[in-house]
């Protein structure tokens, strides 16, 4: 099959070849005939519609699609405004952020983040913080850190100091440090207060033991120092003195 454009009028031609017997030979038939892009008509001398993405149809002249932001059939209608683009029929392609439904006339939940959500369900992609849920309604529990949570379960991401579980909303045990607890068991993380007094005991005991040590150091270097001072000083204080009288 061949195409080639008729060198008098606007119109494409299609031909074809095929054999004949048993002879090589090549016979060149007109098809049916189109005109080229941007025009219409039986002899092809009319413009299709200035906003025809392409071409049009050769008989009617209607556009076989539009530019962007324009439908009908000649597309001189604007598409709705809280379209992203609509069809030649004037139906959105697109919802405009913060819509959704098919024909994007309904408002995507108050939470959603961005207000981003889902054309068909109007789901949200994601929730502002505090919130969770298919449509962000729902509150994150007030023990979740900063309250934020997952949104399909509503999980807290973490626990304020003093509560754990998923949902942050059962007690850390009695005399954990910090009163810190690991969120999916509970166990205490650091030291507990028994911990904490036991080595403040140990560190207690360890100062008064150096502080012993070091008095008893110094009690014998006292003592050592009196032992010098009297063996060496008695006998020059006796040397020194007169003779008794006999």
């Amino acid at each position: 099959m061949m195409l080639f454009k008729d060198p008098i009028s606007n119109c494409q031609l299609y031909l074809i070849t095929y054999k004949v017997g048993l002879f090589q030979r090549r016979h060149y038939f007109f098809l049916h005939s189109e005109c080229i892009p941007g025009k219409y008509g039986d002899v092809c001398d009319r413009d299709c519609p200035i906003n025809c993405k392409g071409v049009c149809h050769k008989n009617s002249g209607f556009c076989r699609d539009c530019v962007f932001g324009k439908w009908g059939d000649t597309c001189t209608q604007d598409c709705s405004r809280i379209c992203q683009g609509c069809y030649q029929s004037g139906s959105c392609k697109d919802c405009s952020r913060g819509r959704y439904e098919q024909s994007c006339e309904l408002f995507c939940p108050t939470h959603c983040t961005n207000d981003g959500c889902e054309r068909e369900t109007g789901s949200c992609f994601d929730c502002e913080p505090g919130k969770h849920g298919v449509k962000c309604d729902l509150d994150c529990s007030s023990t979740c850190k900063d309250l934020l949570c997952e949104k399909d379960t509503g999980f807290c991401s973490e626990c304020t100091d003093g509560m754990h579980g998923y949902q942050c909303n059962k007690t850390c045990p009695d005399g954990c440090g910090s009163n810190k607890c690991r969120r999916h068991d509970g166990a205490c993380e650091g030291r507990t207060h028994e911990e904490t007094d036991e080595n403040n005991n140990i560190t207690a005991i360890a100062a008064l033991t150096t502080v012993a040590t070091v008095c008893l150091v110094a009690a014998v270097i006292s003592v050592v120092c009196i032992f010098v001072i009297i063996n060496v000083f008695n006998p020059l204080i006796e040397g020194s003195l007169p003779p008794t009288p006999g």
